[in-house]
Formats: structure tokens, sequence, C-alpha cells
């Protein structure tokens, strides 16, 4: 009876054991992340913030007025430090105190403060509109105060508050033969009319370009155009002559011929209205400055214009 008593209690005392023995927790999966189109945060350096990435916001171009245009050109004295504003009588120093810079060859800005009325020596002028014979012109004085203009070149003299620099466009000077086929094709189109020679003078803001385009003659009707290229459209330019004798069609002495070399970009600038581009026309005796204005689906030449004799002595 003893052993029956001694087992029993053996087998109670195994049983309590196994019900006091811990059980371990199976471990639950670890949750896989799902992907979103959320922008992923980037963190704030300062505060230790996290912040959203944003997309690039498009640079509007500015665009100047062409109703504040101004009128006053001049070119430039040796060594560029002085610019000289003529054509205009005394009596306009309110017009040319405000004038703080001048925009030259293919948009090139440099500040200017007037200076004086220059009395020039009536004896010693020669009348060329040259850098060597400033100091005997009459006109007002200006100095460059940063830097240097380029030397014996045309500027166009602003009041920045009036004309933002902003608006000018990036050119890049061509003067190059046009030999693509199909661009030719579309440029003859224009006038139904057969192509002596064209020229790409410039490419402007790396998505305009300009043309030079020379027709041919048809009895005594000439014709060149300047012609720019934006995306799809051809904004046009003519300048037409009816004229049998051919030594001086468009500028005195040409031979009724008109290449690249006779033009030259000043700058090119974004406007309220369209594109505005500057070109200095050269000839045997002179350069002119000229304004053209896109309006309309064409090329519209302003009164703004500017003209230096520059005859060889």
């Amino acid at each position: 009876m003893r052993k029956i008593c001694f087992v029993i209690i053996l087998i109670l005392i195994f049983l309590v054991g196994c019900t006091n023995e811990k059980v371990k927790p199976i471990p639950s999966p670890i949750p896989t992340p799902t992907s979103t189109s959320t922008p992923t945060p980037v963190p704030d350096k300062e505060n230790n913030q996290p912040q959203v990435e944003q997309d690039p916001v498009e640079q509007v171009k500015p665009a100047i007025d062409t109703s504040k245009l101004g009128k006053v050109f001049g070119f430039s004295g040796v060594k560029g430090q002085q610019i000289l504003v003529t054509g205009l009588g005394m009596g306009q120093e309110d017009v040319m105190l405000p004038l703080n810079k001048a925009i030259g060859a293919n948009g090139e800005v440099v500040p200017i403060k007037y200076l004086e009325w220059q009395e020039g020596n009536e004896e010693l002028n020669n009348g060329r509109d040259l850098s060597i014979n400033m100091a005997n012109m009459p006109g007002y004085l200006f100095a460059v105060e940063e830097g240097s203009a380029q030397e014996d070149q045309t500027y166009y003299l602003i009041n920045d508050a009036q004309f933002d620099t902003g608006a000018l466009l990036a050119i890049q000077v061509k003067n190059e033969l046009v030999s693509d086929e199909q661009l030719l094709s579309q440029l003859q189109a224009i006038h139904d009319r057969k192509i002596e020679q064209a020229w790409t003078l410039a490419e402007i803001e790396d998505t305009d370009e300009l043309y030079l385009v020379h027709f041919e003659t048809v009895g005594e009707e000439h014709l060149f155009s300047l012609v720019l290229k934006r995306g799809d459209k051809f904004i046009v330019k003519d300048y037409p002559e009816t004229q049998k004798e051919t030594t001086s069609v468009w500028r005195v002495d040409d031979g009724g011929e008109i290449s690249a070399d006779n033009f030259s970009m000043m700058f090119a600038v974004n406007t309220s209205d369209g594109i505005l581009l500057s070109l200095n026309w050269w000839g045997f005796e002179g350069v002119n400055s000229i304004f053209l204005l896109e309006q309309d689906q064409i090329l519209k030449e302003l009164e703004t214009r500017y003209g230096r004799y520059t005859f060889p002595i």
C-alpha cells in the first residue's frame, strides 16, 4: 500500500512541474512596407525637420515695355572708356542724366555715368563718328564705370529701371551659308522666288534663328529679307528695291549685292509684344542701327534708329 501511495505522489509531482514550464511565444512576421507615390522627405539641415522635395518652378523671362523705348545712341572711344552721344542738340541734360547702362554688340551691357556736354573742336573735326575723332565732336559724354566698352562700337543707352536687362536674350553669332536643302526650300517658298544665297546670321536663346536671304533679281526688282525662324514659323522683314542701275541699290556703292558681312547683332530682347531685334547694317560709308519688332507674324522696323558716318579718310 505504501508503494502505491509513493508512486502516486511521484506522478503528481511530475505533472505539476510540466504545467509550470514557460511557453515561448511565436514571433509575429515583420510587415513589408508598401511603395507609395509620396515624395521622399529631405532632411532640413538647420531645423532637423523633414521637407518634401518640390518640382522646380519654371522661370518666366522678363519683358520690356516697347512704349518706353528711348532713342539715345552713341559710340565708344579709344580703349572703350567713354561713350559719346552725337546728333542731338544742347539742352537735353535731363534726358541724359538718368541713363545708366549701355548695350552693345551681342547684348553686352556696361554701366555708364553722364559726365558733360562736350563742345568738340570744329577745326579738327573730320565728321567721322569714330573713336579717333571723338574728342573733336560735339555731344553728350559718358564714362564707362566698370570694365570697358568695345572700341569703336555703337551702343544703345538706357535707364535700367525702364529697360530690364534681364529680358535680353542670349546670342550666338553664326554668319554661315545655309546649305540645308529643306531649309532653303522653305525660305524660297516665302516669296516663291529663287534664292541667290542665304545665311544664318545668329542663333537666339538656343531656339530661334535669324537668316539673311538674298533673292534672285527679277528684271529691275531687287529683294532681300531678314527672316526670324521661331518654331515652325518664319517671321519676315522684306527690303525690296526697284532700280535699273545696280551701282547703289540698298546702300551707296553696294553693287546690288548683300551678304552676312553687312550685318551684325546689337541685341535681342523679350518684349510684351514679341521679340525685338537690334542690328547694325554696315555699308561703304557708314553703319545704320535698326530695330525690328515681332508684330502680327511680321518683323516691323521701328522709328528708333541711328546712323554713324564712317567713310574712310
